[in-house]
């Protein structure tokens, strides 16, 4: 299957002319023949919207749809449905977060979500003298793991395919043991917010977390966001605004920041 939807002329002039956006509800404003609205539907599904027969709309949790719909009107295709929310670290943003952790010789570093190593890759070629016991990685799904042993990450992975939030909930060993996490979690339905919280309290003392997250995590007003904005407060942290196609590479017109976070010592 091919990665990306590519919007045909037909859907792109529904999407800019026979639509309206009311908060992040989004309606089609004219009747479509059978064939059209499914391609527009697959699109729409796509950048996460949900038909919700109750409000006779397409809903987009915790999303700006004119936004997500702008991206991928000008990129003019828009990535598949991700089962599991995969989406790898482009190179140079990779780059730039890696540079931001800091990493030292005598650091033990967790990257909670691997995938198929686009950050470890860049770990390991800045970190000299990288020995087992300082880098830890977690990869829930099999396929990426594997891909992952094939080059030689065996002895720095987690043994078993683990999920981060469940391994970690459950073992309180982890809890202040890392001087660095370096992370991409997976976006959609606010996991970027729950999976960020919690890799936070791995850290030790002055240990720093760098996180590329949605940018739904600077604004949104859910409960658990606010929470977790007050927590980047209180520990100084801050928010920087990723270039807005700097996921395009990887299939994604999604919105990203980079959380830049040390903890207290």
């Amino acid at each position: 299957m091919a990665n990306k939807i590519t919007i045909t002329s037909d859907v792109l002039a529904v999407l800019t002319q026979a639509i309206a956006i009311e908060g992040n509800h989004l309606r089609i404003t004219e009747d479509l023949d059978r064939a059209l609205y499914q391609r527009t539907n697959d699109v729409l599904s796509a950048l996460g919207g949900k038909w919700t027969r109750k409000v006779k709309a397409h809903v987009f949790p915790g999303v700006d749809p004119a936004a997500v719909l702008y991206d991928a009107i000008e990129a003019g295709s828009v990535a598949h449905p991700n089962a599991d929310d995969f989406f790898g670290t482009p190179t140079d943003l990779g780059e730039e977060v890696v540079e931001e952790a800091q990493i030292e010789e005598h650091h033990r570093i967790l990257e909670p979500s691997a995938g198929e190593g686009a950050l470890a890759d860049i770990i390991v070629r800045r970190a000299r003298g990288l020995t087992v016991g300082r880098l830890w990685l977690i990869e829930k799904n099999e396929q990426r793991r594997a891909r992952l042993l094939a080059k030689g990450y065996g002895p720095y992975l987690l043994p078993g395919v683990m999920d981060f939030m469940t391994t970690m909930i459950d073992s309180q060993s982890f809890i202040g043991r890392f001087d660095r996490v370096v992370m991409n979690p997976p976006f959609s339905k606010r996991q970027d917010v729950a999976h960020v919280t919690l890799a936070a309290s791995l850290l030790r003392p002055g240990g720093k977390l760098v996180a590329i997250m949605s940018a739904g995590a600077k604004f949104r007003s859910d409960s658990q966001a606010v929470a977790f904005r007050s927590l980047v407060e209180a520990w100084g942290g801050s928010f920087t605004d990723n270039a807005p196609d700097a996921f395009k590479s990887v299939g994604t017109g999604v919105r990203t920041v980079t959380l830049s976070l040390r903890r207290p010592t």
